[in-house]
């Protein structure tokens, strides 16, 4: 009983305020600098980065030239060769709309892309999301 009178006690005279309280607020002038910075020290050519926050863009920012050694800056309608890194970039979108429950990975391609065909019809009709 003594334990639990203390527990109660501790509850009460000291409040666990950590789980109420707002993530800290992003000073975006700060990520700017941080950025251009980045850029610079880590000898990158040019990036373009965006941050979108409960579905609004809240920060956009272009840094760098287009070619080493020549002027232009990248802007809003740059195109950037990413290679290899466009498959974990639909990875995790398809993992996000799974998680929404939007589509299952075992749902089969076929029901979102009707026209989609491999190299054998039965291959084609049966290979799901998840493959």
């Amino acid at each position: 009983m003594k334990q639990l009178t203390i527990l109660l006690l501790a509850l009460f005279l000291f409040p666990i305020t950590l789980i109420s309280q707002a993530p800290p607020e992003v000073d975006l002038p700060e990520l700017d600098r941080y950025f251009e910075k980045m850029v610079a020290d880590w000898d990158i050519p040019s990036a373009s980065i965006g941050i979108v926050k409960d579905g609004e863009l809240v920060f956009t920012g272009n840094y760098g030239v287009l070619e080493t050694g020549k002027p232009g800056a990248p802007d809003a309608n740059t195109l950037y060769a990413i290679a290899s890194n466009s498959k974990a970039f639909t990875s995790a979108i398809i993992g996000m709309l799974v998680q929404e429950g939007k589509l299952r990975w075992n749902d089969r391609v076929q029901k979102y892309l009707p026209d989609f065909e491999l190299y054998d019809s039965w291959v084609s009709k049966h290979t799901t999301i998840r493959d």
